[in-house]
């Protein structure tokens, strides 16, 4: 196909019908080429049906070779599970099988999650810088559910200010269960100081 030069406004006809022939001929020939791909995209689509015909038909006469019992004893043997129901190939006993470990599988699953429902779960609170909140969120519930508490406090801010907890309510949370308490100095480093023993 040749490259077709434009028509120029100043071209007459008699200048500018070769161009126009061209441009015909590149058409014509653009057609014809465009009807062998569509003959040949239709070759290909029969020859991708011939060979899934051929395929589907292996495959059957694959299967009668096993359902006449050409196979051998344990093949045609294994076409039957334990409880007797029987199958018209080992592809489908063993399909059926996957399908039932699937099926095993996920109810085993689901029942594990079930399972963990019942059991008492290990949780234990920690704070840092023993804030308020530890005295009116926190403590009902280590109470209630008998939760260990860790509190790390700073020494500096106890009975300073109303975001800390005062001494007397870190005495009575070390009735309630408060598991461990450290003390640090207002830089925060830690002292390894235990308020529990040490109030």
């Amino acid at each position: 196909m040749a490259e077709t030069q434009k028509i120029l406004p100043m071209e007459t006809l008699r200048q500018s019908y070769p161009k126009l022939n061209a441009a015909i001929d590149n058409s014509n020939e653009a057609l014809s080429k465009a009807a062998i791909a569509e003959s040949n995209a239709g070759s290909a689509v029969n020859t991708a049906n011939t060979a899934v015909t051929k395929a589907d038909s292996v495959q059957a006469q694959f299967n009668q070779v096993v359902i006449e019992g050409d196979s051998s004893v344990e093949a045609a043997q294994a076409r039957v599970k334990a409880g007797g129901a029987a199958f018209t190939t080992l592809q489908e006993r063993l399909n059926d099988s996957d399908n039932q470990l699937i099926g095993v599988n996920n109810k085993s699953f689901y029942r594990g999650l079930k399972n963990t429902r019942n059991a008492k779960p290990i949780l234990t609170f920690i704070d840092d810088d023993a804030n308020v909140a530890v005295w009116t969120q926190l403590k009902p519930v280590v109470e209630q559910e008998k939760v260990p508490i860790s509190l790390a406090t700073v020494t500096g801010r106890v009975d300073t200010n109303s975001t800390t907890l005062t001494l007397s309510q870190l005495k009575d949370l070390q009735k309630s269960g408060l598991r461990d308490g450290f003390a640090y100095p207002q830089s925060c480093e830690s002292t390894g100081t235990n308020t529990a023993s040490a109030a």
